[in-house]
């Protein structure tokens, strides 16, 4: 299962052949398969984590020390897979949070960006705004006085 990181997903191909292109997404699960192991090595030892442990306890019941070596180095190696698979989880984990804050630092930052173009300083234009109405009603005024006094001339 892959995870959209947010970049748009990229899918090539067609039918059985679709491709995906996994720097547009991060894959959002690890099969447990992969995590735990699976099937038996060539001696016949499990390379299943749970089966170890379920073997492990059945040689300790029976006192069998012998062929607990064999299982406590597929044990190790068992370990070291379930490490890696966790390690890898984490890588993810933090890739995610790392395009989570790149894409919130690009949201905040083009905020800005938009304010500081659709945006007024509102004590600027109330100073504008107040100069105009001066300017429109001195314009009154003066074609108040001036008017009247031309049409009674007239008349």
């Amino acid at each position: 299962n892959y995870m959209d990181i947010g970049l748009g997903l990229s899918v090539s191909g067609s039918g059985a052949s679709v491709q995906l292109d996994t720097r547009t997404a991060v894959q959002a699960s690890l099969s447990g398969l992969d995590m735990f192991g699976y099937g038996i090595d060539q001696n016949g030892v499990p390379q299943n984590f749970f089966s170890l442990f379920g073997n492990i306890a059945e040689h300790l019941s029976s006192g069998n020390i012998p062929a607990l070596g064999n299982e406590l180095s597929a044990l190790s190696a068992s370990h070291d897979n379930l490490l890696i698979s966790i390690a890898e989880i984490g890588n993810h984990v933090n890739f995610v949070e790392n395009v989570s804050t790149r894409l919130e630092s690009d949201r905040l930052s083009l905020q800005k960006l938009q304010n500081s173009v659709e945006s007024i300083d509102l004590a600027e234009e109330i100073m504008h705004n107040k100069e105009f109405e001066m300017a429109w009603t001195v314009t009154l005024q003066l074609g108040s006085n001036i008017l009247p006094k031309t049409i009674f001339d007239f008349l």
